[in-house]
């Protein structure tokens, strides 16, 4: 449990890493920690706190439209209309 634990913070960590950066690449490689975070989240049943994590970035960088764009396109976040 708790190197399941270790492994997910540090997936957080490379993913905060990568949306610091800024860059469409760091982006890129955010969105693909992101997509194996909500595969193990799906795995162990803990798909509302993957979810309760994903509105959290998506509020905190609400103004990083290439992020958003790539989440809403990886079906990670929904579309807003």
């Amino acid at each position: 449990m708790k190197q399941r634990f270790k492994n997910q913070a540090k997936i957080k960590d490379r993913i905060q890493y990568n949306i610091l950066k800024a860059t469409s690449k760091s982006y890129e490689e955010a969105v693909k920690e992101m997509l194996e975070l909500q595969a193990a989240a799906n795995h162990l049943n803990e798909e509302e706190q993957f979810e309760e994590y994903v509105n959290s970035l998506t509020n905190t960088y609400s103004r990083r439209s290439g992020l958003i764009r790539r989440l809403r396109d990886k079906k990670l976040v929904a579309i807003k209309k």
